[in-house]
Formats: structure tokens, C-alpha cells, sequence
């Protein structure tokens, strides 16, 4: 192992990466074999360091392809350990490094913390899905993982646990296969490997490549060979890897197939040994990127394998091997009998896998693809592939200026190109919310827009805003709008933003301490954009909420049909028990004229329901319900407005208030009358409301907006979060308030 190579002066030439990981046990694993080909295939322009946060014999004791130290941090959990991190920041920064990216769990958790404070950006890899993390696990990682610029996932189903469970904008996660160098799996068998395996000359032999752990499933294989045995009696089963074998040992007992199992540990690789098998097989519960069914398609073996993870990335059914559920053993054992019987079918499905290997899966495309994630970072881009890397490289920074504008009038006057750059999910940013808001609900707030054009002078993007003394916010976040973001015109929602925050951060801008932008969309520009920022912008993020939806998907009945059998009987029940009522009549609201007195019916109900309870109403008061008097009028006049009655007696009992923009009704807000709650009026006119006013309608989705209440969760099929972020104005006052809010929050989670 080569000494400390920090301390050195910044290179001339080339681009420096830190390559940060826990440990370094041997070449032969999966995210180590990927490592040290990454590095060995570096292209001119780029040079990179290892470093690993344990101690790791194997590095002391052979060559690797670049200088490398370990740094033996240990536990994360030691207040020293991070007093170490903060000294290793240092290095980096004299160093020369341009950017760092970690890999394993630790490293993910202290990489971003170190690049933060040596003012170099991270990139988090993500190989797994987290099968190991705690909640604990998770959370450091949520936080951590805020300052990072991005994430590299090896898989889509990786990709999606990221954004899925760590809160990551998709955007911001780059999808890198893992690649192998086809030459290397090229070769004969080796003459008497059999033998010194003690593997008879004639077997059929079935391998798995994987180290023995519950999680691997070794055990479904021996058990579905031993049901083989009577069919294909020359069955060998070849466990390769390392770990305790007690309980492969016991399955062979139960499965009858003492004798036809070997366990090698293949320290020093496994190509040779595959060459030996007639099928590659894993049994695994999770999985990334298998390197084990990559390394069985390069030897050309036809696969059998979960369908977990990113298995499905590799494994193409019928064209390079079997998929089946974990843990189905007689779906393995049939697979497994189906290729023993057709050579024709093994040699079609091995060809094909070996094909998909060198178009897919190739090592000089792994580098290339992570080069360019390198560039991206480097040149201030969307990590991840997709709208967003194609709006940064369509209108490069510069190209788009943003001005501001305090006007409300002027800014009226943009209605109609402001509509046309609209998106789906953006009801809350049309002109009828935004300049409602600011007319009748800003309370003293003085309007504020980004306003932003091309170079011809269209029109492109538009931020509104309120200003309060040094606080700036989002026009209408807290009454109510949800999946906030920029308008922008499709292709340079990325631009748009940074042009935003450029605008905002000019000498010229009005003074500001703190941004508060609540209930952003996860996937929203603006917060890529801040993200992108974070060396400039101090800023701290939490998850929100969410927003349950219901997506359209066939007819109301097939999606009735997903409750339970008494859950979709009641629900049918009630609402024909309200239909068949005489004195009931339902109407839907949706002229101008009416629009006010409904949306008087609806708050009214609402409050009705809080006092009953001896609570107070988020929308009670002088200033929601004028603001909603005003805005369901012209929301009405846009063919926006939804405000759907059931009136018993000619009075209302029930009511729901709600938008319709781009193809999805939005449930805004609801009421009814607490005599009649036995009937389960609210359920039931929600149900009435999906059969006839969406299903019927034709529309794509129903929004049933912020918050977890049980009734929301009963109707949705999905979900989407909603982030809350208050960024600072980089200034020595704006990180002083950055730095204790955070500190704060610390002191919060301990006390938790």
C-alpha cells in the first residue's frame, strides 16, 4: 500500500476523483471487482485515489491500479471519528480533488459530510436494496445524503429504492450498469478442475455464485435438485463462496443429495469454475446488479434466477434464461427440469445472454457512463439521465434571464402565455390561484415574481412568490397548494430554476434572509436546482407529507374490485342508500355565478365538523373564506372549479370542493353536517365522486393532496411526498441561521 497522497499541490492536468470505501477485501467482489476495473480503465483526463475507511489487508499485500490508503476511521457512532473526518477534509481539499464518490455503507454516510466541508462534490453509490439498513441506517442516510450532488445506482429497481426510501429526486440519481471485459470470460476449460473439486467427470452440474447467507436461499437449490434427482440422476450441485454451510448442510440431508453437493469458496475467481456448469442459478431475496448473473452470461450459461432487484435488468425471459418468485422451490425445480431437457434450449438461451452481456453490460461502457455522470456533476448538471440532464444541455446557464417583478398587474398581464407552459399536477401555480392569492390571502405580504425569457423574449419560466420583511415563500404553500415548483416551458424546467435563483441572488434583488419553499414537488426543478447549489446555498430539507392519489386504470369496478369483498359491499351500500333517498339530491357546481355560495356551503359543513369536536377549523377565519369566495369564481370562469353537493331537503348535508386541471381532479377540501355522520357521508360521496365525476369522466387520476388521514389512505393507489426546504441567503448571517436551525434539529432527534 502506497502512503498518503494528500498534501500534494493541485494536479495541472488532470481531473482528480477520491474513490471512498469501507473496505477493500479482495478483487473478486462484486462492488471491489468493479472498483479496481473502474481505475484500470480510467480514460486520459481523469486520475483517481482509493481510499477506504478500514483496515484492509488485501491492499498491504498486493498491487492495485492507483495510490491507495486506508484510513482505519472506525465507528461512526464516536464523536472522534468525525473530528478525524474533519482533519481528512483538509487533505482533500490540498488534495486537489474535483470530486469524490463513495461506495458501501459508511462511506456513504461520511462522503457527503467530508466533500461538504472540503467544498468538493459527492456522488453516493447505491448497490443494493438496502436489505441491511436499520431505521437508524436510514435516516443517517436520508440526512447525509442532502449534501450530496447525486446518486449512481448499478439497477432501475435500485434507482427507484433510492428515491423511494432515501427521498432522493429521481433527477438526481444516475442509472450505471456494472461491466465486465468480455475477453476475460474467453477460454478453454481447464483439464482436471473436476477432479480437484471432487466433482464426478459426468455430472450435470447447477452453480450459484454467492456467498452462503439465509438471504442467498442456497438451500431452494439443493431442495429442488433433490426433487430432480429421479429425472437427471448425474445432478451435481457447485455452491460457490465463502460463509458457514451448516445450513446447506442440513438441506442436502432433507433433500437426499449428500454427496452431489460441493462448496468451494473460489478466493482466487470463479470464471474457470462456471465453464464447468450447465446452468447458472441464484436463488437470492434481494438483489442490486448481480455480478454472479453477469459473470454466467459472459461464460454463456443460460440463467435461472429471482425475480428481484435488478435481476430482471439482466434477465430477459426466454432469451437469456427462467425467472420465478423467491423461495418457490417447485417453480425453480420445474425451470431447472425444463433446460436439463432441451440442450437446444440451454445453448439458445446461454448464446443469448453471452449476446446481451457485450451489448449491455460491457466494461468499456461502465466507464463511459461513469465519466459522463463525472462530467455532468462537474459541469453543474442533473446527475441522472432524462428531462432534466436534456433541459441543462438544451439551455445552458446564461442563456435564459430572470427578472423580478412586484407588479401584480404586469404579472396578470402574462396569463395567457403563463397558462400554455402549465404541466400536469400544477393547478396551484395557473394565474386564477396565484393572482387570487396575492389579491385577497397575502395579508400584508408584498408579491414578488421571477419572471423569466429567452433571448427572443417569450416568456419560458415564472416563480411567484410573497415577500415578508427578510423572508420570502411560495404564493399560497400555506393555504393549501401543494406540489410546488417553477412554471416552465417543457425541455428547460432546469434552466428555468437556476435562472430563478440567479435572479434572487443578484445585488439588485430586494435583501432576503430565508426562502421558505413548502410542499415542493419531490421531483420538482426547484429543488434540483437547490440541491444542485448546495455550496452556495445553505439550506436544510424534511419530508413534508404526501399526497395520495388514485390512478384511472380500467373501470370503476375493476378498481372496487382491490378492497376486500365487506369493504366494497359497504361502500356500494352506502352510496345506493344516499341515490335511492327521495329527499336527497346531488348537484355539481361549477358556473361562476354559483361558485361562491358553494364554496360557503363547503366551508360551512367543514366548520361544522371542528366544532362538534371543540376544535378550530384551519379554514375558518375572515381572510381563508374571503380568498376562497374570490377564487372559486374565477376557477370557474378557467372550467377549473368542481364543487360537488348532497343536498337533503333542499339543504346541504355533505360537500366536497375540488379543481380539475389537466386531466386530474384535485380534492381540495370537504364538509358535512355531523347529524347525519352515521350514514358516512363523506365516504360516500367521495366514492360517488370517483365513479361519476372520474371514472365517468375520463380523467386520469384523482389527487386527494396533503395528508395520511385514514379515509385518503383507504381510496389511494399510490402516493407522492412533498418536501419542505428553507434555504438561506449565503451570507454570514444566512449560515449562522442555516447553522443552528440544523443544529436544532439535531437536539430534536435526540431527544426523540
Amino acid at each position: 500500500m502506497s502512503g498518503p497522497d494528500a498534501g500534494a499541490a493541485p494536479p495541472a492536468g488532470p481531473r482528480r476523483v477520491l474513490l471512498l470505501a469501507d473496505a477493500y477485501w479482495n478483487p473478486h467482489g462484486g462492488t471491489e471487482g468493479q472498483i479496481r476495473a473502474l481505475v484500470a480503465n480510467l480514460p486520459p483526463g481523469w486520475e483517481a485515489r482509493l481510499w477506504v475507511t478500514h483496515h484492509s489487508p488485501w491492499l498491504e499485500e498486493h498491487p492495485f491500479p492507483c495510490r491507495n490508503r486506508s484510513l482505519r476511521l472506525g465507528s461512526l457512532s464516536r464523536p472522534w471519528t468525525w473530528l478525524r473526518v474533519r482533519r481528512l477534509a483538509a487533505e482533500v481539499r490540498r488534495g486537489g480533488f474535483h470530486l469524490v464518490q463513495t461506495f458501501m455503507g459508511d462511506s456513504s454516510v461520511v462522503g457527503p459530510v467530508l466533500g461538504r466541508l472540503a467544498g468538493v462534490p459527492v456522488l453516493v453509490s447505491r448497490r443494493d436494496l438496502g436489505f441491511w439498513h436499520t431505521p437508524a441506517v436510514v435516516a443517517a442516510l436520508r440526512r447525509t445524503g442532502r449534501l450530496a450532488a447525486g446518486y449512481v445506482a448499478n439497477a432501475e429497481a435500485v434507482r427507484t429504492h433510492v428515491v423511494e426510501t432515501e427521498h432522493a429526486p429521481a433527477h438526481d440519481v444516475a442509472v450505471v450498469h456494472n461491466g465486465h471485459d468480455p475477453a476475460a470470460f474467453d477460454g478453454a476449460r481447464v483439464p482436471g478442475l473436476r477432479a480437484s473439486l471432487g466433482v464426478p467427470p459426468d455430472a450435470t452440474v447447477l452453480v450459484l455464485l454467492a456467498n452462503l447467507k439465509p438471504l442467498k436461499r442456497q438451500r431452494d437449490l439443493v431442495e429442488a435438485a433433490g426433487r430432480l434427482l429421479a429425472r437427471h440422476p448425474r445432478l451435481h450441485v457447485l455452491l460457490l463462496g465463502g460463509g458457514p454451510d451448516d445450513e446447506v448442510r442440513a438441506a442436502c440431508a432433507r433433500a437426499g443429495m449428500e454427496g452431489r453437493v460441493t462448496v468451494h469458496h473460489a478466493q482466487g475467481g470463479a470464471i474457470d469454475l462456471l465453464r464447468e456448469a450447465a446452468v447458472g442459478v441464484l436463488c437470492s431475496e434481494t438483489e442490486g446488479l448481480s455480478n454472479a448473473i453477469l459473470e454466467y452470461m459472459a461464460c454463456g450459461l443460460p440463467v435461472v434466477a429471482t425475480a428481484v432487484g435488478g435481476t430482471p435488468d439482466l434477465v430477459v425471459p426466454e432469451e437469456t434464461g427462467l425467472l420465478y418468485a423467491p423461495g418457490d422451490v417447485p417453480a425453480l425445480a420445474a425451470a431447472l427440469d425444463r433446460l436439463l431437457g432441451d440442450d437446444a434450449l440451454r445453448a439458445r438461451l446461454g448464446a443469448g445472454g453471452r449476446r446481451r452481456f457485450e451489448d449491455r453490460f460491457g466494461l468499456r461502457r461502465m466507464v463511459a457512463e461513469t465519466v459522463a455522470v463525472w462530467d455532468r456533476v462537474l459541469a453543474g448538471r442533473p446527475v441522472g439521465a432524462g428531462p432534466g440532464a436534456t433541459a441543462a444541455d438544451a439551455a445552458p446557464r446564461g442563456a435564459l434571464v430572470a427578472t423580478l417583478e412586484s407588479d401584480v398587474e404586469r404579472v396578470a398581464a402574462l396569463a395567457p402565455a403563463w397558462r400554455a407552459l402549465l404541466r400536469p399536477g400544477q393547478v396551484f401555480l395557473t394565474p386564477e390561484w396565484v393572482l387570487t392569492w396575492w389579491r385577497w390571502a397575502a395579508d400584508g405580504a408584498a408579491p414578488l415574481a421571477a419572471v423569466v425569457r429567452d433571448a427572443a423574449g417569450a416568456l419560458v419560466g415564472l416563480l411567484p412568490m410573497a415577500r415578508r420583511g427578510r423572508a420570502l415563500a411560495l404564493v399560497g404553500a400555506d393555504d393549501g397548494g401543494d406540489h410546488l415548483d417553477v412554471v416552465a416551458a417543457a425541455g428547460v424546467e432546469d434552466a428555468v430554476a437556476d435562472a430563478c435563483l440567479d435572479a434572487l441572488l443578484a445585488p439588485a434583488a430586494p435583501r432576503w434572509r430565508t426562502l421558505r419553499l413548502r410542499h415542493l414537488a419531490q421531483d420538482g426543478a426547484l429543488r434540483r436546482a437547490v440541491r444542485r447549489r448546495r455550496f452556495a446555498l445553505p439550506y436544510r430539507e424534511g419530508h413534508a407529507t404526501v399526497c395520495p392519489f388514485v390512478r384511472v386504470e380500467g373501470s370503476f369496478d375493476a378498481y372496487l374490485a382491490r378492497f376486500r369483498a365487506k369493504q366494497r359491499g359497504n361502500l356500494r351500500r352506502q352510496v345506493r342508500a344516499w341515490r335511492d333517498d327521495p329527499t336527497v339530491r346531488r348537484r355539481v357546481v361549477t358556473a361562476p355565478d354559483e361558485a361562491a355560495a358553494a364554496v360557503d356551503a363547503v366551508l360551512d359543513l367543514h366548520g361544522r365538523r371542528f366544532d362538534a369536536r371543540g376544535r378550530r377549523s384551519a379554514f375558518s377565519g375572515a381572510r381563508v373564506r374571503a380568498f376562497h369566495r374570490a377564487l372559486a369564481p374565477a376557477m370557474a370562469a378557467a372550467g377549473m372549479l368542481s364543487v360537488v353537493l348532497l343536498e337533503q331537503a333542499g339543504r346541504p348535508v355533505a360537500a366536497q370542493y375540488g379543481f380539475v386541471h389537466a386531466g386530474t381532479r384535485y380534492h381540495f377540501q370537504g364538509g358535512f353536517d355531523p347529524a347525519v355522520a352515521s350514514r358516512s357521508p363523506g365516504t360516500s360521496l367521495t366514492t360517488w365522486i370517483l365513479e361519476e365525476d372520474v371514472f365517468g369522466a375520463g380523467l386520469a387520476e384523482y389527487d386527494l393532496l396533503d395528508g395520511d388521514e385514514a379515509y385518503k389512505e383507504t381510496f389511494a393507489t399510490g402516493s407522492r411526498r412533498l418536501f419542505d426546504l428553507v434555504v438561506h441567503r449565503p451570507s454570514v448571517p444566512g449560515r449562522a441561521s442555516a447553522l443552528a436551525l440544523g443544529a436544532g434539529a439535531l437536539l430534536r432527534d435526540r431527544l426523540r
